[in-house]
């Protein structure tokens, strides 16, 4: 998902408060990246990592190489906040099922909100 499309998502607002963007036209800007400080990188790009890792520590996380579980535990293992992240998952996990049996209802009862 272009990292514009996220930030103008209605969805992702108030979990994107304070959060800056990095890039400019769904490309990496090192310079903005330079500019925050950055104390640890996490990337799924690369061939961004060279670049960013002469910024700041950096963690290649391979796409693909993790599903959305195992990518947040892998994180959370690496940030020393293992807990949090299954908590997080677990979440999700109760937000993501609510819905989808809600939806599995409606579709099953032709029901439209």
């Amino acid at each position: 998902m272009p990292n514009s499309m996220i930030f103008d998502a209605p969805y992702y607002k108030e979990f994107l408060h304070g959060v800056e963007s990095i890039s400019a036209d769904d490309a990496v800007s090192l310079e903005r990246i330079t500019s925050l400080n950055p104390d640890l990188i996490l990337t799924y790009q690369e061939d961004a990592y060279d670049n960013l890792s002469k910024i700041a520590p950096t963690i290649l996380i391979p796409y693909g190489k993790y599903d959305y579980k195992e990518r947040l535990l892998e994180i959370g293992k690496l940030l020393n906040q293992e807990a949090e992240a299954q908590q997080r998952l677990k979440q999700f996990q109760l937000f993501s099922g609510h819905h989808r049996a809600r939806a599995s209802i409606e579709h099953a009862y032709g029901i439209l909100s």
